[in-house]
């Protein structure tokens, strides 16, 4: 199942009438595709746990793709797990990856594979995630509503979907603003050699 930020009971309560459930979930994720692109290069889930590989550098912390960051369960460097701890070559969770004292290459200017066992994503009840189903539901509600009665293109067709939820979005460029704000990747130093 494609990820979504909203459920079709919801949706139902909102428009307030009984909804084809297959096209609400349908329509769910569309507009949780929508609202994912809005906010930028980061998607906006319910945790789940991921295995990922990451390439590392001189950096000592390694930049998990996926935020935030709940848990790390393990840590394969070189073909070998690595410990979790203060003691040097161990790793420490931060609060966007994971840190090592003596970063995560063999040599300079060579990066290396690093597997990282790792939860991402926000817990049911964290409020954090509010904008962002709120968000996807308000679109969702535009696909199922209409009031001019006009007939509509069948709620399947997955492209004028995604283009009319991604429509009514940009109609909206201060929620869409807030929505990049609240999720996308923030501002941070970068090392120049």
């Amino acid at each position: 199942m494609a990820d979504q930020l909203n459920s079709p009971e919801k949706l139902a309560s909102l428009v307030q009438h009984d909804v084809d459930t297959a096209s609400a979930e349908l329509a769910i994720e569309i507009c949780t595709a929508v609202v994912q692109a809005a906010s930028g290069p980061q998607r906006i889930i319910r945790a789940t746990t991921t295995d990922q590989v990451v390439w590392g550098g001189t950096d000592s912390v390694l930049i998990l793709p996926e935020r935030p960051v709940v848990s790390v369960a393990s840590v394969t460097y070189g073909g070998s797990a690595l410990a979790e701890g203060t003691a040097s070559g161990t790793w420490r969770i931060g609060p966007d990856g994971i840190w090592r004292d003596v970063g995560w290459t063999e040599c300079v200017g060579e990066p290396s594979q690093v597997l990282v066992t790792y939860t991402h994503g926000y817990a049911e009840d964290d409020q954090r995630i509010q904008l962002a189903a709120g968000v996807t539901l308000s679109l969702a509600r535009g696909l199922f509503e209409n009031p001019s009665g006009v007939v509509r293109e069948q709620i399947d067709d997955y492209a004028v979907a995604y283009a009319e939820a991604g429509a009514a979005l940009e109609g909206r460029p201060s929620l869409m603003a807030l929505t990049r704000k609240q999720y996308g990747r923030k501002a941070a130093m970068v090392r120049v050699m």
